[in-house]
């Protein structure tokens, strides 16, 4: 067993290594501006598509740690981050999360790079990062960036769980699990690796993170003019690779690519009655459900109704089956989840520092 299968729960209790404090950065709104509350903090608008509109809604409060709640330990520097990671995509939940956690990381005060690695040629005018977001990119090949000298003895690697090994050979490796392990491409861990979990319906054993970063309130939504729902809609994604081929004829197909932006999805979803997903574990599920629409969970996969159940979200308006009594079950769950949602965006920033000390205080004893 690991040292850190132990350690995980423990550390984040000790006296951690010396925080610095919140990064009030350029990229950050004046204080006159209505998305700061009266404790100074930074609401998550910023979250919404580059280019888009968003319908005004409501903003969760976003709860930054106060700085003067913060322990010190003289002489101890926190450790860089390097975050691998594809480049920005919004119709990827995965990688939003992992360009989010390094512009918060940044945000609070931390040192945070992102790498651009085993990525196919960026499309051009694309931005490689949310131009929104604290992410700057280390350059490959690594042993000619000089910042890579200066952090490599240091560093923590965050390493998604799409990663194998350890390709940076950094001293200090994070594998945050946004999904399962994949019994044919397995992670190779050593001993030493901090395993830290995106949600505790993948592995109940580790440190959670979870940042629903991609779920916005403010384009997902059923608030408005009451419209008539005259469609279905259908969701295929990973079900292809389960052997789905068939999809119910009368249900128009949401893919990668249509809609084209995220409010036209929003839009879509307000106009449907049912999604049918051969996706058991997708940001659409929840994104439907916000949006008034009775999701059909049509294909599990590697999933079972337990999986599902403790998911952070939960089945808020997700029916496992057709059967009338599971379609009402979904019907009279489904508005709690809003509230589920703006608590958990909500503590995003506390969940980001308790990583940040438990990763940091880890490798100050286990390097």
């Amino acid at each position: 067993m690991s040292r850190n299968r132990v350690v995980h729960q423990r550390s984040i209790q000790r006296s951690p290594v010396q925080r610095p404090s919140v990064r009030q950065n350029s990229l950050s709104v004046q204080s006159d501006c209505p998305d700061i509350q009266d404790n100074g903090a930074i609401l998550p608008d910023h979250l919404n598509d580059p280019g888009e509109t968003a319908v005004a809604s409501p903003p969760p409060v976003w709860v930054t740690p106060d700085p003067a709640d913060r322990r010190f330990s003289p002489g101890a520097k926190p450790r860089p981050y390097l975050i691998v990671t594809p480049w920005y995509r919004h119709s990827s939940a995965g990688i939003v999360v992992l360009h989010f956690l390094c512009h918060e990381l940044n945000r609070l005060g931390f040192e945070a790079y992102l790498l651009i690695l085993l990525q196919p040629k960026l499309p051009p005018s694309v931005s490689p990062v949310h131009p929104n977001w604290i992410a700057p990119i280390l350059t490959m090949p690594l042993e000619e960036n000089p910042k890579w000298q200066e952090i490599k003895d240091r560093v923590i690697v965050i390493y998604p769980e799409t990663i194998a090994g350890n390709p940076t050979q950094a001293p200090c490796v994070v594998r945050y699990m946004l999904n399962r392990e994949h019994p044919d491409r397995p992670i190779r861990a050593a001993q030493d690796d901090f395993i830290v979990s995106f949600s505790k319906a993948f592995m109940l054993s580790h440190l959670v993170l979870f940042l629903p970063v991609s779920l916005d309130i403010s384009l997902f939504h059923d608030r408005g003019q009451p419209q008539e729902r005259t469609q279905d809609m259908v969701w295929v994604g990973k079900g292809r690779l389960y052997g789905v081929f068939e999809k119910p004829d009368h249900a128009i197909e949401i893919t990668n690519t249509w809609p084209p932006t995220r409010q036209a999805l929003g839009d879509q979803l307000r106009k449907t009655r049912f999604l049918y997903s051969y996706d058991a574990m997708i940001s659409i599920i929840t994104e439907s459900v916000l949006c008034g629409a009775v999701v059909i969970i049509k294909h599990f996969g590697p999933w079972q109704r337990r999986d599902l159940e403790m998911y952070e979200l939960g089945l808020h308006g997700v029916a496992v089956d057709e059967s009338p009594a599971e379609i009402e079950r979904a019907i009279q769950t489904r508005l709690g989840l809003v509230d589920t949602v703006r608590r958990h965006v909500a503590a995003m920033p506390s969940r980001i520092l308790a990583f940040a000390d438990a990763t940091q205080d880890f490798f100050r004893y286990h390097q």
